[in-house]
């Protein structure tokens, strides 16, 4: 078992209803890490890249998810900007 699956294991073992959780995942590489342990198992998943090379193999890795290529510090400052906005 991955660690990832560890992870979720105890979360589903604290009643954390992972079909209705949203995820966000980072620093996306290829989505052949962990990602492929969560990502059939939340209601929805963005993935961020910073490098366009891996757009298509993420998009194949992950149908289900959202694939942005954006660079993820940017685009966590850009959030956190329009959350205090909000406020």
């Amino acid at each position: 078992m991955s660690p990832m699956q560890r992870v979720l294991r105890a979360l589903e073992k604290r009643g954390v209803d992972l079909q209705a959780a949203r995820a966000v995942e980072v620093f996306g590489g290829t989505g052949i890490f962990h990602t492929l342990d969560y990502a059939s198992r939340v209601a929805r998943l963005e993935v961020w890249e910073i490098d366009p090379k891996h757009d298509a193999t993420l998009k194949s890795n992950l149908p289900q998810a959202v694939v942005r290529i954006t660079d993820a510090y940017a685009q966590v400052k850009e959030t956190a900007l329009r959350s205090d906005r909000r406020r």
